[in-house]
């Protein structure tokens, strides 16, 4: 019988299949066999330091495989970093700091097993969207990715129609706002990119925006991006406005004045975007 146990960093966020090997028989070894068979018959989609990295999207599992494991291959700390889509799924602590990462630190000696000559880690991913899987390994205290899993195709799913067809198709999951171009060029992302919010209340409004009646900022696709092939994406989070939203407008601008802009009410239906004029 295939044993296995959960061990979870510091919340359910991402939790780590630890197979364990202390007491091995002939059963247990033909189980690990199989799931090694089970991995390589599809195509790593990434390779560094000895391992290849399959991605079974049906069990949601990250699986490390290493086909002649040595003592030097596992070393080093691993590291696994995760962006959900949805800020709201990060650790609270995570939240406080800014930041848009989840990242864990784990040693192969806690989460790793070593049979026929072979090193196999096996990870369960979480069920939320996320925007980009990264791995590597941490070498002098500093973090070396070297492979990623973007998931473009299933955040566009997960998402339902766009809130906003335009020169970029606009998603909203959770409390984000998911851009999308799929034939994007320079000519697509270098133009700066603009965000406006109206407040269900306007006394909510910062004083120096309550002439305009909303609040917003500008930002480049450079600061927020993610690439995947033809495909571009950005992430804006409507978080970042702490207080109750009732529209939203959005689209890009160059010196000559709007590209494109499109907007939607959140309590409304989805609405098509427009070329300026």
């Amino acid at each position: 019988m295939l044993r296995s146990s959960t061990v979870a960093y510091n919340n359910a966020v991402l939790s780590v299949a630890a197979l364990n090997l202390s007491a091995v028989d002939d059963t247990t070894a033909d189980a690990y066999r199989q799931i090694y068979r089970d991995t390589v018959t599809g195509s790593p989609i990434a390779s560094g330091s000895g391992f290849d990295l399959y991605h079974n999207e049906s069990k949601k599992t990250l699986t490390y495989v290493n086909e002649s494991c040595e003592t030097e291959d596992v070393a080093n700390r691993f590291v696994l970093s995760l962006a959900p889509v949805d800020a709201n799924n990060l650790p609270v602590y995570v939240k406080q700091q800014g930041r848009n990462r989840r990242t864990v630190y784990f040693d192969f000696g806690e989460n790793g097993v070593k049979f026929d000559g072979k090193c196999l880690m096996v990870f369960q991913l979480p069920e939320y969207p996320t925007y980009q899987i990264s791995v590597g390994h941490q070498i002098g205290g500093q973090n070396h990715f070297w492979g990623s899993l973007t998931e473009v195709e299933r955040i566009v799913e997960d998402a339902g129609d766009p809130v906003i067809r335009s020169d970029w198709d606009i998603y909203l999951v959770g409390d984000s706002l998911i851009y999308v171009s799929d034939q994007c060029s320079s000519e697509d992302v270098e133009p700066e990119f603009f965000l406006h919010v109206d407040p269900v209340d306007m006394n909510d409004l910062p004083c120096h925006r309550k002439q305009h009646g909303f609040n917003g900022f500008n930002f480049f696709f450079r600061d927020h991006l993610l690439i995947e092939g033809e495909v571009c994406v950005a992430r804006r989070e409507l978080r970042d406005f702490a207080y109750a939203i009732a529209a939203v407008r959005t689209g890009q601008f160059n010196g000559d004045g709007q590209i494109w802009n499109g907007g939607f009410d959140l309590a409304g239906p989805p609405g098509d975007g427009q070329a300026a004029p």
